[in-house]
């Protein structure tokens, strides 16, 4: 995916500029890859080459990341909620 595919995959609002950013932060520590494809530039996670350096290290974030986008959903539902007092 691209900078933009990502942000609105994630849901989360951040200008193009900083997506770029961090993307390159991670192409250069090695967790991505990058391919142009016209004027965009795709990339993905080199999930079989940190599999066998860090077993389960993905899996791990990832199921971290589920938990919490979970929990902030809980938050954000019962904010919502009109008060029963």
């Amino acid at each position: 995916m691209n900078c933009t595919q990502t942000a609105l995959k994630l849901k989360v609002a951040m200008p193009k500029s900083t997506c770029s950013q961090h993307f390159r932060i991670l192409r250069e520590a090695g967790l991505i890859v990058s391919e142009r494809r016209g004027v965009d530039l795709s990339s993905r996670v080199r999930a079989s080459e940190l599999e066998a350096r860090f077993p389960g290290l993905l899996l791990s974030i990832l199921e971290s990341y589920a938990k919490e986008t979970a929990r902030r959903t809980r938050r954000a539902r019962a904010a919502a909620r009109p008060s029963r007092r």
